[in-house]
């Protein structure tokens, strides 16, 4: 038994090929597509059905207290470290500092919470162990100096007249200190730069002792992200 045929009209079928156009989904932007919200035989209710993005170039975004936002500007070098790129670190650049904080951090009612600013930060070459939605920790260069000393910021001492100095060992001498007057430029958070023309090559700064746990490694990883030096 032959199933019977019907005979499409030329209209009908061009009405038909519009409709299945119609049909298609066509991304206006290049890049992957990373989930799909829709299943066949769905109906379309305006909703997204498909996420897609640039994985060819990761744009990290974090949030900046209000009390350090205005020193953060646009072309500033950034240092990346993440879990799974362990001890390298990636560099980067800022390239967009946001104007208004972001909404969630906003005061409401009697409740007052810290105000925040996003910035966004890209890399300046891809890494193939990155994923998106991986955790970061950024520091930002604010200055930077070239070929200078600099020592932990806890081994500078203040004297009440404003002048600064280090303890250094004493030559042949695995104890005995003195101290060494020094020039203090520029300051960073756990490092500043250290000046003064008996500066040499081999010196042993003396570190005041500190409890445990607050090591400046330790330091930066409860810091997160950071603007420092």
């Amino acid at each position: 038994m032959q199933n019977p045929a019907v005979l499409l009209g030329k209209g009908q079928v061009q009405n038909y090929e519009e409709q299945l156009e119609k049909g298609i989904v066509t991304s206006t932007v290049n890049g992957t597509v990373t989930s799909v919200k829709a299943k066949p035989g769905d109906l379309y209710t305006g909703n997204a059905i498909a996420t897609i993005n640039e994985i060819d170039q990761f744009i990290i975004e974090a949030e900046i207290d209000e009390y350090d936002i205005a020193d953060i500007k646009q072309g500033m070098r950034a240092i990346i470290k993440t879990d799974s790129t362990k001890e390298e670190e990636l560099e980067g650049k800022v390239t967009y500092t946001a104007i208004s904080p972001t909404e969630n951090t906003l005061s409401t009612g009697t409740t007052s919470t810290n105000t925040t600013y996003k910035i966004k930060i890209a890399l300046n070459q891809q890494n193939e162990r990155l994923r998106l939605g991986m955790n970061a920790k950024i520091s930002i260069i604010l200055d930077s100096k070239e070929n200078v000393w600099t020592v932990p910021y806890d081994a500078v001492h203040d004297r009440e007249d404003g002048t600064h100095y280090i303890e250094i060992l004493k030559e042949n001498s695995e104890e005995e200190t003195e101290e060494l007057n020094v020039e203090v430029g520029i300051e960073g958070t756990y490092y500043v730069e250290i000046i003064a023309g008996t500066l040499r090559d081999g010196m042993q700064v003396v570190l005041p002792k500190k409890d445990a746990g607050t090591s400046i490694e330790e330091l930066m990883q409860m810091q997160g992200a950071s603007v420092g030096i």
